[in-house]
């Protein structure tokens, strides 16, 4: 295939200054469908459309992936890839339930809804524990560790501050002793919020032409489906987990960029 980008795009940090409007405006639209009751399919959907501005942040988390199967009984609603440098590829699973569903009831007890989200979070590691093969060929990295140093993480997104915020140090405890992040919709609309944009990935990717570096940042795109990863991996060559420096022609290939892209591209023409 072939892997070469001659495409230079503008500058991406124009998005922390005159070109703001759009990242404001994703957000805006995103905080319209948190004020809808709607299925976890729909939020799901939206977040995957726009994962690099709800879910990386140029210095560790990189890459998100969605719907990616564990075997025939999982699927994680998404995983990003955080790079640990010298100590590897990490993960961080993430389950997502409603915003309008709240974490904690009456007495300070898990909704039924958090229950079952921490049940299925337990389900993930069960299976990675017994699959330890198949996982590091799945997620490449340099060990399966999920407790002490974990390299794979867990999260769940359930409730927002308002119907989260009377039993927040509970549900802070109970995250803490399950070793599962437990976070409310609100944080990731403040995590894009802060978004900080970079022109290129010139730090990591110094050795890489710019097109590519430029292209390796860019915010609007598609997180990669099952199908997009099982075929990254197939296509990249393994160097101790390292694959995502390796071969980023490859993770271009297959990246897919969302309608905001050509947005920008045509508001920012000639700049």
């Amino acid at each position: 295939m072939d892997y070469s980008f001659e495409k230079i795009v503008p500058d991406w940090s124009l998005l922390n200054r005159e070109y703001r409007y759009i990242i404001d405006e994703i957000i805006e639209e995103w905080e319209g469908l948190l004020q809808k009751d709607l299925n976890e399919e729909e939020y799901h959907k939206f977040l995957s459309k726009h994962s690099q501005i709800f879910f990386t942040d140029y210095y560790e988390k990189e890459y998100v992936i969605s719907k990616l199967r564990l075997g025939a009984d999982y699927i994680p609603d998404f995983i990003v890839t955080i790079n640990k440098r010298s100590y590897g590829i990490y993960y961080e699973f993430i389950e997502i339930e409603s915003p309008h569903s709240p974490p904690y009831v009456k007495k300070g007890q898990p909704s039924e809804r958090l229950s079952q989200a921490v049940q299925q979070v337990m389900n993930w590691q069960e299976w990675i524990k017994d699959n330890r093969y198949q996982i590091r060929k799945l997620l490449q990295s340099s060990g399966v560790r999920l407790f002490r140093n974990p390299n794979f993480r867990f999260k769940i997104i359930i409730g927002n501050s308002e119907n989260s915020k009377q039993w927040l140090e509970e549900r802070n405890q109970y995250s803490k002793k399950l070793g599962i992040e437990i976070r409310s919709f609100d944080s990731l609309t403040y995590f894009a919020q802060q978004k900080y944009f970079k022109w290129k990935y010139d730090d990591k990717y110094h050795q890489f032409p710019e097109n590519i570096q430029q292209q390796l940042a860019n915010p609007f795109v598609y997180a990669y489906s099952d199908s997009d990863w099982r075929s990254i991996l197939r296509e990249s060559k393994y160097q101790r987990s390292s694959y995502v420096f390796s071969n980023p022609g490859v993770l271009l290939f297959y990246q897919q960029s969302n309608d905001a892209y050509d947005r920008f591209f045509e508001e920012t023409e000639g700049n």
